[in-house]
């Protein structure tokens, strides 16, 4: 068994499932245009429901890591340079250089106010 749902962890199953794989595609396990596990399989390997598996092939879907072919299957999309990748921290504003309003730039009030709207 490749794919384990565990039972202690928080998050929920869909989401441990989503984890997995996209750790699985990005370190090239599953290169561009191999096809993933069906989704009654995975849910027999992991002991889940079909559904719990369908939601993290979605959200694998919706940010480009798979596409769904009808009746073929699920396949890979992912090229990592296709991504992105941001540093983990960014760099601190000082509250004194020029166009800075201290560590938060961004309006949070006027978004507010126009959400309510």
């Amino acid at each position: 068994m490749r794919y384990r749902i565990n039972e202690s962890d928080q998050r929920p199953a869909y989401m441990q499932l989503y984890y997995q794989l996209r750790d699985d595609i990005i370190s090239g396990m599953y290169g561009n245009g191999s096809r993933i596990p069906s989704k009654r399989l995975l849910a027999s390997e992991t002991g889940s429901s079909v559904i719990t598996v369908q939601h993290a092939y979605e959200l694998l879907e919706e940010e480009g890591y798979i596409e769904s072919k009808e009746r073929s299957g699920y396949f890979v999309i992912y090229r990592s340079d296709n991504f992105v990748s941001f540093p983990a921290e960014s760099p601190e504003i000082s509250p004194g250089s020029a166009g800075s309003r201290g560590k938060t730039a961004f309006p949070f009030s006027t978004l507010a106010k126009t959400m309510r709207k």
